[in-house]
């Protein structure tokens, strides 16, 4: 915990003294790379959000469920609102993955609650699988664009 905090106070310093060092730079550049400049936290909120996602698993399982869920549309709501990715793809792939771990989560709890509906549980298992998937391939797509614009190749597979 000192560790990552101890390099957001150390960014919160230097962005607000509007002083970037090749040593903030060099050392810190993935932390805050992409994001806008007032957005420079985010990484730290995202990091955040996982320690207390499974910090909630020490909860009964409804309550892991219930409190991941909270903190999920509580970031959601946040990341809508502030947008903090200079790119529009960035902000827009993080909100589907967040929806898409709200979905995961809502039919994981309908499918730890009744295991006597084979079939539902089977219907609830695919909807996870077919959204995850398609969360992999939109998340793809966005790489190889990236990629394309360094790379002929990339560009070719992305269409």
């Amino acid at each position: 915990i000192a560790m990552p905090l101890s390099a957001l106070i150390f960014l919160y310093k230097k962005t607000r003294a509007g002083t970037e060092s090749n040593m903030v730079t060099e050392y810190f550049l993935i932390l805050y790379q992409g994001l806008k400049i007032k957005h420079f936290y985010w990484e730290f909120v995202n990091s955040l959000r996982k320690v207390c996602i499974l910090i909630s698993f020490a909860l009964p399982t409804s309550g892991q469920i219930m409190f991941a869920l909270l903190i999920l549309l509580v970031t959601w709501r946040l990341q809508d609102f502030l947008k903090p990715y200079k790119r529009k793809q960035n902000n827009g792939i993080e909100i589907f993955g967040i929806n898409i771990s709200i979905i995961t989560l809502c039919c994981g709890l309908i499918f730890n609650q009744d295991k006597t509906l084979k079939s539902l549980n089977n219907i609830l298992l695919t909807i996870m699988v077919i959204f995850n998937i398609l969360f992999i391939l939109k998340w793809l797509h966005l790489l190889f664009l990236t990629l394309g614009a360094k790379h002929a190749f990339f560009k070719n597979v992305a269409c």
